[in-house]
């Protein structure tokens, strides 16, 4: 992997902070703006320590 490139968990990982801040910690806002069902939100969410 090239060094410097972003990698995919750690743009998920900024793009869920960025929706829970700007959405005050709405997770149904967030999983409609990211497309995906609560669930789904719920478990990036868990996997990236946000709850």
């Amino acid at each position: 992997m090239p060094t410097g490139e972003p990698t995919l968990e750690s743009i998920e990982r900024e793009y869920l902070a960025t929706l829970l801040k700007k959405y005050g910690g709405n997770r149904r806002k967030v999983a409609e703006v990211m497309g995906v069902s609560e669930r789904t939100a719920y478990r990036m969410m868990d996997r990236h320590g946000y709850k």
